[in-house]
């Protein structure tokens, strides 16, 4: 009884171990990814910044000029959420791999699990666009005389 004892303790440790090798490597990439994000968000906020102050000296640029204002800003904003999901997931993902923290490996848990909720939600979305956008294309080819 005590060998299996020492076995199963044995296993579990080397599980242990290879979770959190494993974490330590998800955490390095998803914080690569996350510094990208924030460039990215960033970048598309100072595009829409600069495009603010650039726009209204294009002669013939209107309501397209807010538009696209909008778009980048609102843009950036809707990236930063997930990008921040995924960094708060990588600093706590690599915390665990350093120190086996089980209050770690919640925080970590917990950040993955808001950005694929985030996603997830924003991908409906998006459909629900897409299929609106279809059928107000196919309304309006209908209400035409070609």
């Amino acid at each position: 009884m005590e060998t299996l004892d020492k076995n199963l303790g044995s296993m579990s440790q080397d599980l242990e171990l290879r979770t959190r090798e494993l974490l330590t490597t998800a955490g390095k990439w998803g914080r690569f990814l996350a510094i990208l994000g924030f460039i990215g968000c960033g970048l598309m906020l100072l595009g829409g910044i600069i495009f603010l102050g650039v726009a209204p000296r294009i002669p013939g640029m209107g309501s397209e000029a807010s538009i696209i204002i909008i778009f980048y800003i609102v843009g950036a904003v809707l990236y930063f959420l997930p990008t921040l999901y995924l960094f708060r997931f990588s600093s706590a993902a690599l915390d665990t791999g350093r120190t086996g923290n089980p209050e770690d490996l919640y925080n970590a848990a917990l950040n993955i699990k808001k950005l694929l909720k985030f996603t997830g939600i924003m991908v409906i979305v998006i459909i629900g666009l897409y299929i609106l956008a279809i059928i107000g294309a196919i309304l309006f080819a209908a209400s035409t005389n070609f």
